[in-house]
């Protein structure tokens, strides 16, 4: 019943573990000899040459990814008078925000945000991670990251 087929399982993976440890050792015994010294120079050559391809780039370079809260408050003082008007461009009005429109507002900024940006700057923001950000979040976050104590006024 069951135990003979467990039994069997166990048996070949047995089996096939030591053929590949055989298989293995036969292989490096290959590779160290006289023999191998060809195969082992067009191995190590080939990894060589695949090298490069197979690291991959720095992801905040890649991506674009090269974003601060402060580099973000930078950007909407090049563009608001206030971050009290910045906010009322984002929020229109409102009292909070969902990263959807976030994610827009940031787009449409002088320096066009990709979302990855975006959406690193609303989880910033965001302080209590609930993806909806609040204006009290916004200033709060925006205050203690540029240190400037009025940072809500304008």
């Amino acid at each position: 019943g069951g135990t003979t087929c467990r039994l069997t399982v166990v048996r070949v993976l047995f089996v096939a573990i030591v053929g590949l440890g055989i298989l293995a050792a036969a292989v490096q015994c290959f590779l160290n000899s006289p023999q191998g010294a060809g195969a082992r120079h067009a191995i190590r050559a080939a990894i060589t040459t695949a090298a490069p391809s197979l690291r991959p780039p720095p992801a905040a370079a890649a991506l674009h990814v090269k974003i601060s809260v402060g580099a973000f408050d930078s950007l909407l003082a090049e563009q608001y008078s206030s971050q009290r008007d910045a906010w009322q461009a984002l929020a229109d009005g409102g009292s909070s925000v969902a990263f959807s429109r976030f994610r827009v507002f940031a787009e449409d900024l002088t320096a066009h945000l990709n979302s990855t940006q975006a959406w690193w700057v609303f989880s910033e923001l965001d302080e209590n991670q609930d993806f909806d950000l609040k204006q009290s979040e916004f200033f709060s976050r925006l205050a203690s990251e540029t240190g400037a104590a009025s940072a809500a006024t304008g």
